[in-house]
């Protein structure tokens, strides 16, 4: 029995009280961003007949007559250039034989033509791992279908397990990290192991190690972050012991340090869910085991899932579901946020074209999902429920779905409510509203430079009159208008506190993020923000552009006097620092002028590296010191010294008695009391005292006589 055949019986098995003796084959949906709102769609490329061979041609070199054979679950990617790239799946090898593949394909979208890039045109092959970390022409990752995969920020394409073959020629659930780079058109074996079943070594929770590694599965769900980490949830096959199940742990790797940490949910098989509340966040909250689900990344940076094949909150029953939830990766927090708890619910389709807060698709695996330019979610195909009174209610699926974010609400927009449809190929290269793909899962699908939807083939149906569901190899666009190009001009960077005025051109309206209208918005952002406009022109075709405001902190500049209560005339040095630079109100630079002592406001203006600018100011008091000495000698033999006082003040007194004395400031309020002066003499520490420098009076008792000075505190 072929490794193929044993694939779909296994698959079959899990799903049968589905889809009865039809082999039903999902792919993982990753997420990506379109940038237009799809309607009518164009047969471009491929076979209107199911289960075709591919046509390879020679290797890295583009041909009309190439394309890829019929296929389920490839992994794809997008380079930085436009073109579209596809591996491996579960299809039709070179010899029309249904086999697990490891081919690697590229598609240009403005020339519609395939290049057979690397891999083997025969099925079932193993990998062969080379040394890890170590790229080599010779490397190739083995024949496999569901994978996860990823494109890094340097246009790199990453994948991750799948059910395969390993590098033994063993078939089984693979754990191998991959990247391609298609610069030198070369593999490298970054992590995970070379053989087939592997368990997970979970580690810590929360710490990355090199030694962790998500043990081996299929039909996972994958997420990319802004900051470059690569997000793996859930699947079917191998946790932290023997056995095979469905998973809900949720995993980041960390491309520079080549180590994954166990983020979250459990390290065991089969786990329910922990839904909590309807719409509320919480760190208890678990989506139950899964695969096969469908996945978006928000504008927000948050992950979401639908559905899947797995469990509810309570029971050892699975099935498919159609719970919808958001992860949070910086609170590490789920919430449930629409959708059923329960399992194999019938869709809820509502009017077309109109939401509704009841409308839901129903229980399904995976089809086709991207994000527009407005934020919403979208969902294409699958397979799994209609409608109940749908004929048959369950199958490959061919509608499309639209979630509105903010609303919480779905829309049904376009293809049927029906399972099972044929498709309706038109005209080859023409586009019109009555074509339409058939039902199908296992999509590959691709967003275009200009902001177009491609699909690729699946498990499904072609043409009316075709018996059963098959393996497909027809390319479709889904196009829409074309809007016009939207440029941003702002400044890359203003300072903390500043605005800026950003002006949008291209299109005839215009709605920012910011909640403003029009061609220019002004703004003051507290911290480094991006703003988006989404515009529109006189046809109502959309599009949207972004762009980056940079907000540099500015300099914490202090400002400082040697001695803020001088001596009039004298000179004193005031002192500034915090920034780079500094720009005196005296018309002095530098970060230590002299200036001499007057009741002045001294202004300095502190500028940093980053040219961001702040002020500060220090006000030099001056007093008048005439008739003062460093000691003072008072009628009657009394004696105050120093004065001025940097801190220790002497009293003394030629009467040999006991002295005491109150200090009061320029109020008449009293600050300290002292005592205990024995044979005339008392010694003052004022910086004991919190005192602040100026000017102060000193009300001294000389054995009944009381005498009241001024002095004059500098620290």
């Amino acid at each position: 029995m072929t490794h193929a055949r044993v694939i779909t019986l296994r698959l079959n098995y899990l799903m049968k009280f589905l889809f009865s003796k039809r082999a039903a084959l999902l792919i993982l949906a990753l997420p990506f961003s379109l940038m237009l709102q799809a309607q009518d769609y164009t047969w471009k490329k491929g076979s209107n007949t199911v289960d075709q061979p591919g046509t390879y041609g020679a290797y890295g070199i583009p041909s009309q007559a190439n394309t890829p054979g019929g296929r389920t679950n490839p992994a794809c990617w997008k380079d930085a250039s436009g073109n579209f790239w596809l591996f491996g799946g579960l299809g039709i090898d070179v010899n029309g034989a249904t086999l697990n593949l490891s081919d690697l394909w590229k598609y240009d979208p403005v020339t519609n033509i395939w290049a057979f890039m690397k891999g083997d045109s025969i099925g079932d092959q193993p990998g062969d791992y080379g040394t890890i970390g170590m790229a080599a022409a010779s490397n190739m990752p083995g024949a496999r279908n569901v994978p996860v995969s990823w494109t890094d920020a340097n246009g790199n394409f990453w994948m991750f397990g799948g059910n395969g073959i390993d590098g033994n020629g063993q078939p089984g659930e693979l754990n191998d990290l991959w990247v391609y780079k298609p610069s030198i058109n070369q593999w490298t074996w970054m992590n995970g192991s070379a053989t087939a079943n592997p368990t997970g070594t979970y580690g810590t929770m929360g710490t990355a190690a090199a030694a962790n590694s998500p043990g081996s599965r299929e039909g996972a769900m994958s997420w990319a972050d802004a900051a470059g980490n690569l997000w793996l949830c859930g699947g079917y096959g191998h946790a932290a012991i023997a056995g095979i199940g469905t998973l809900n742990d949720v995993w980041k790797y960390t491309i520079a340090a080549n180590q994954w940490t166990w983020v979250k949910g459990s390290n065991a098989i089969n786990q329910n869910g922990n839904y909590g509340i309807l719409g509320t966040a919480a760190p208890a909250n678990m989506p139950g085991a899964r695969s096969y689900s469908n996945a978006w990344t928000d504008a927000a940076g948050n992950f979401w899932l639908q559905g899947g094949l797995g469990y509810i909150a309570t029971g050892s029953s699975f099935g498919l579901l159609d719970d919808l939830w958001k992860y949070n990766s910086v609170t590490n927090q789920w919430t449930w946020v629409n959708g059923s708890n329960n399992m194999n619910q019938f869709g809820v389709y509502g009017t077309q074209g109109v939401a509704a807060a009841t409308n839901a698709p129903g229980g399904r695996g995976v089809g086709a999902t991207w994000a527009d330019a407005l934020g919403n979610l979208w969902l294409m195909g699958g397979s799994g429920y209609v409608t109940a009174s749908g004929n048959p209610t369950s199958g490959s699926l061919n509608d499309l779905w639209k979630y509105n974010i903010a609303a919480n609400n779905w829309t049904w927009v376009k293809g049927a409510n029906t399972a099972l449809p044929a498709g309706v190929y038109g005209v080859q290269g023409t586009a019109s509203p009555l074509n339409t793909p058939g039902g199908r899962s296992g999509i590959a699908r691709w967003a275009d430079n200009t902001g177009g939807l491609w699909l690729f083939g699946g498990w499904g149906f072609a043409g009316s009159g075709q018996p059963s569901e098959l393996y497909l190899n027809d390319l479709w666009k889904s196009q829409s208008c074309t809007a016009q190009t939207v440029a941003i001009q702002s400044p890359s960077a203003i300072c903390a506190g500043a605005s800026a005025t950003l002006t949008a051109g291209g299109a005839s309206s215009y709605s920012w993020s910011t909640q403003q209208s029009g061609s220019s918005v002004t703004v003051s952002p507290a911290s480094t923000m991006v703003y988006t406009v989404q515009s529109a022109d006189a046809n109502s075709c959309k599009n949207l552009a972004s762009v980056t405001l940079t907000v540099n902190p500015l300099p914490l500049v202090v400002a400082a006097s040697s001695r803020p209560a001088a001596c009039e005339g004298e000179q004193v040095s005031l002192t500034a620092s915090g920034a780079a630079s500094y720009a005196w109100s005296s018309g002095q630079t530098g970060s230590s002028i002299q200036v001499v002592a007057g009741n002045t406001l001294y202004t300095v203006t502190g500028t940093g590296a980053n040219g961001c600018s702040q002020s500060a100011s220090v006000t030099q008091s001056a007093v008048i010191c005439t008739g003062l000495s460093s000691n003072t000698a008072i009628a009657g033999g009394l004696s105050v010294y120093p004065n001025p006082t940097s801190g220790l003040l002497n009293i003394s007194s030629a009467s040999g008695a006991g002295l005491s004395a109150a200090l009061y400031n320029t109020l008449g309020a009293c600050v300290a009391v002292f005592a205990n002066g024995n044979n005339g003499v008392l010694e003052i520490d004022l910086d004991t005292h919190s005192l602040q420098n100026g000017i102060y009076f000193i009300a001294v008792n000389d054995n009944g006589a009381i005498s009241t000075h001024k002095i004059v505190y500098t620290k």
